[in-house]
């Protein structure tokens, strides 16, 4: 006996199923209320939203929540299934400047997608991504997604890989240079950096004071300068635990400057 799992869109892996010539394979049923809708949401659904951002992201603190509702979230870019008063599901799309083949390109980035988790497994997630297919139809849209799977069915294909480096020694500042980063070494240092790259995410001095420079110290990390004769060479967000030290962004100017950082 086999269940009737589609394994989230997967043929392959509902292939192997079948391939196993089981004696039965149950129906498998959905059931969705009637009247439900999406849209964007309502000043007054803000605090349901926050509650669903927090209950679904296991790394988010009210702290982070609060940043991110009070510096990010815009409700014209944002949209939620509703069923009367309940909130069912919801994601973020906003707008972010790009730089693809050396050209500026707006794209939507689809972040914070949720859904409640008396809701789960009843299609809803396939319905909001479907919505924004046709309500973005014009539009290039992009997405960091930690359960990767989630999202093949609907069409999205790999184009970067994130890392995150964990070393026993923190980045150091040295020649006493400014520990703590100004906004406008940061912008040029990103954008020289990015040049060797494709399809990075354009940041300016407003993208460091209103929201990295910021967002490092409500999530605990430390942001550094690195300085050497007197030229800003390197910026890192550090966060230092017990026994290691969490580096989630770092720039450098050559891979020299990077080997200094990381003490080696």
């Amino acid at each position: 006996l086999l269940n009737r799992e589609d394994d989230m869109g997967l043929p392959a892996l509902a292939k192997a199923k079948h391939d196993m010539h089981p004696i039965r394979i149950p129906l498998k049923y959905t059931a969705r209320f009637e009247d439900w809708e999406i849209r964007p949401p309502r000043e007054e659904e803000q605090t349901a939203l926050r509650t669903l951002w927090l209950q679904s992201f296991a790394d988010e603190t009210p702290e982070t929540a609060d940043f991110y509702f009070t510096h990010l979230y815009d409700p014209a870019d944002c949209r939620i299934i509703t069923t009367k008063d309940t909130l069912i599901a919801m994601c973020m799309i906003p707008r972010w400047q790009m730089s693809v083949g050396g050209h500026v390109q707006t794209i939507r980035f689809l972040e914070g997608v949720a859904v409640a988790e008396g809701f789960r497994g009843c299609g809803y997630l396939h319905l909001l991504m479907r919505h924004l297919d046709q309500e973005f139809a014009q539009e290039s849209m992009m997405l960091q997604a930690y359960d990767w799977d989630l999202y093949v069915p609907f069409g999205y294909a790999i184009t970067h890989v994130g890392k995150r480096t964990v070393l026993s020694v923190p980045p150091k500042a040295a020649d006493a240079g400014e520990l703590i980063p100004q906004a406008e070494d940061c912008a040029q240092l990103y954008t020289a950096f990015m040049q060797r790259f494709d399809g990075w995410r354009i940041r300016d001095v407003h993208y460091y004071t209103d929201f990295w420079l910021p967002y490092q110290k409500v999530c605990g990390a430390q942001s550094v300068q690195y300085v050497k004769d007197g030229q800003v060479l390197g910026y890192a967000s550090v966060t230092e635990e017990a026994e290691t030290v969490t580096i989630s962004e770092i720039i450098y100017a050559d891979a020299s400057t990077l080997q200094e950082m990381l003490g080696l």
